[in-house]
């Protein structure tokens, strides 16, 4: 058993053998080294701002979906996120939750990041974060869901 596995027998669509074999790899391949001209974030609102400042609109306007932005996104958050924090994607299991989180920002910040896309099931994706949510299990002091789109409403 490799990294990468057929989804199954009848399709050459690709997975990740395990969850956690994405998360750990992601923050292997995806690193960005933190700008010392500018120092950390230090509130939530600050990093969503400054995270979604560095992004590509054009890698956004391009993408297919969200499986083809999503570690675009992970890059960028690495670069503000809090001294002595660390961000890691696709967290659930580890918190005995059946979801997975697309971002965490660990070390006492627990701050959750969901993304979506055009607004697909906004109201689906806060759910997960009520008290009886699939993200119940996850220690949140803050959390955002981030809807990208190719077009702004006129």
């Amino acid at each position: 058993m490799g990294l990468i596995t057929t989804i199954n027998t009848n399709d050459e669509r690709l997975t990740f053998s395990a969850p956690i074999m994405r998360s750990v790899l992601s923050n292997y391949l995806f690193k960005a080294p933190l700008n010392v001209n500018q120092s950390p974030s230090s509130t939530f609102d600050e990093f969503l701002l400054r995270t979604i400042e560095r992004m590509s609109s054009s890698t956004l306007k391009e993408s297919l979906g969200k499986g083809s932005y999503l570690p675009s996104y992970f890059l960028f958050p690495k670069t503000v996120i809090p001294e002595n924090a660390s961000v890691s994607s696709d967290v659930g299991a580890s918190f005995g939750s059946v979801g997975f989180l697309d971002f965490y920002v660990d070390n006492g910040h627990c701050w959750g990041v969901e993304l979506t896309r055009e607004g697909g099931k906004l109201k689906k994706h806060a759910e997960r974060f009520e008290s009886d949510g699939i993200y119940a299990e996850i220690p949140l002091k803050q959390w955002a869901i981030l809807d990208f789109r190719r077009n702004t409403k006129q």
